[in-house]
């Protein structure tokens, strides 16, 4: 059983998957990445394990360098975000665990501009306080900062993106126990500092985020319209200093994973639904895209080379839901 959580575009044509598996080890969950040619099929896939000990994989990027590195957790008693590095032929290079409390988790990564990469997720201080857990690597993965943010709130961050300017921009939410979740966005500067902190309405929770040309800031996720059971998908615009511009409520569902695709359309994918909604520059909802396989649950989106779209995820075989293998559909935006 091999589960998809990311894909990334590492060439024309050539996508990675990130994700983990159990069929190698036992019970346990193995880091796993998977290579695919959209016209050859699959070629490479490297597994990374210890027997007994669960690893989750949430994200891949692919570094400046053309290195891959996939972050998530792994647990063995205490969970720790954890984060393997690879070259671009699937050859394992090193990884690393992060221990800052009895849970942390890393949730997402991406590039920065001097070849290293920057990381997102949470940490936890007790047993229910949920604080941001990000940090910032050079190339050669030393660490260069490291923070948790947070207190007195249960706050996590899901994406993170580095602006042109410099900027580390995380998107996620703060939500008290008991009440509505908000969404939240904070730009981090040197050294892991916070130059500004935005707050959506309640009932908002921002998943995923993208620099757009003109610098400004596109946030995706969902909004509540009468409690967690009815949210329709959000999109927020804001400044590079974290300013709102603008707030688009659209089609009914959640917005999980946003992109861009060449011809400027912006892409979102509702995972609850197996759809991905076509925006236009003017961000009005432009198409619906559908994998038309019932047996298939799609968890991630990429943009690729042409204009076009890959939808990613698993499908399910054999009686009850009980295995399935990576899935990937192809669409044109």
């Amino acid at each position: 059983n091999a589960w998809v959580s990311d894909v990334v575009e590492v060439a024309p044509g050539e996508l990675v998957f990130s994700g983990h598996t159990s069929a190698f080890s036992g019970a346990a969950g193995d880091m796993t990445l998977f290579q695919l040619d959209l016209d050859a099929g699959f070629g490479w896939h490297l597994v990374h394990g210890s027997p007994g000990v669960q690893e989750n994989n949430e994200a891949v990027t692919r570094l400046i360098g053309g290195d891959l590195v996939a972050a998530g957790s792994r647990s063995g008693g205490a969970i720790d975000g954890y984060m393997l590095r690879a070259n671009d032929a699937g050859a394992w290079l090193w990884d690393a665990a992060v221990n800052l409390s009895s849970k942390d988790f890393f949730t997402d990564v991406a590039p920065t501009a001097d070849g290293g990469w920057i990381l997102c997720g949470r940490t936890y201080e007790g047993f229910w306080d949920m604080n941001i857990l990000a940090e910032r690597r050079g190339e050669d993965g030393s660490v260069i900062w490291r923070v948790p943010l947070g207190g007195g709130l249960n706050e996590e961050a899901l994406a993170l993106v580095e602006h042109p300017t410099g900027t580390v921009i995380l998107a996620g939410y703060q939500q008290l126990i008991g009440d509505d979740p908000q969404g939240l966005l904070t730009g981090l500067g040197d050294g892991g500092a916070v130059l500004w902190e935005t707050l959506l309405p309640k009932g908002t929770r921002l998943a995923d985020l993208l620099v757009l040309p003109n610098g400004e800031i596109l946030a995706a996720g969902s909004i509540w319209e009468n409690g967690p059971t009815s949210s329709h998908v959000y999109l927020v615009r804001l400044s590079a200093a974290g300013a709102v511009l603008e707030e688009i409520t659209s089609v009914s569902g959640t917005g999980d994973v946003v992109v861009r695709t060449e011809n400027a359309r912006i892409a979102v994918l509702n995972r609850t639904a197996d759809e991905v909604y076509v925006f236009d520059p003017a961000f009005a909802l432009d198409s619906v895209m559908t994998c038309g396989n019932s047996a298939a649950e799609l968890t991630t989106l990429t943009a690729t080379s042409g204009g076009g779209l890959a939808a990613a995820g698993i499908l399910y075989f054999g009686g009850g839901y009980t295995q399935w293998r990576p899935y990937v559909c192809r669409g044109c935006e």
